[in-house]
């Protein structure tokens, strides 16, 4: 089973790290066959793209947000 093969002990992956794991999910089971199959258009190709840069922006943020609201961490930069 492809989840399996992939499972991860890490028990708190941070929102990165899911980000990649979802998106590397979709890339092997529904783009790379599309390529494949040759039905995937370039305009369509350049969206999935888009939405790629945005889904990792808000990882990114939502990282941010675990990182201070939730660990207490914070930049040594935080007061500039």
């Amino acid at each position: 089973m492809y989840l399996k093969d992939n499972y991860s002990e890490d028990l708190n992956p941070s929102s990165t790290e899911i980000m990649a794991s979802c998106m590397q999910t979709i890339m092997d089971i529904l783009i790379e066959p599309a390529i494949k199959q040759d039905t995937l258009s370039q305009e369509h190709g350049i969206l999935l793209a888009i939405i790629g840069d945005s889904f990792n922006a808000i990882a990114s943020k939502a990282d941010a947000y675990e990182q201070v609201f939730e660990r207490g961490e914070l930049n040594q930069d935080y007061r500039n």
